[in-house]
């Protein structure tokens, strides 16, 4: 799991569900990174109903901008 800039998250559905990642994930530029257990986000995951919601809104959000850029590259 990854922060995408100060408000998003990369692998958390990865996470939640307990599956194997079949993708690659690259970092690209220099910076800092936190880094959480799979398990214990879980955890905070089925603990916390904030949290829980607001990964439902950010992957939402992922949704939603990849539709418009599929909608856009077909066009």
């Amino acid at each position: 799991m990854a922060m995408i800039g100060g408000d998003g998250l990369f692998g958390e559905d990865v996470a939640i569900r307990a599956v194997p990642f079949a993708g690659t994930a690259v970092v690209c530029f220099p910076g800092t990174a936190s880094v959480i257990d799979a398990v214990r986000f879980r955890e905070f995951h089925d603990a916390s109903e904030p949290l829980r919601s607001a990964l439902m809104r950010q992957q939402w959000l992922r949704l939603q901008m990849a539709e418009r850029i599929a909608a856009c590259n077909a066009a």
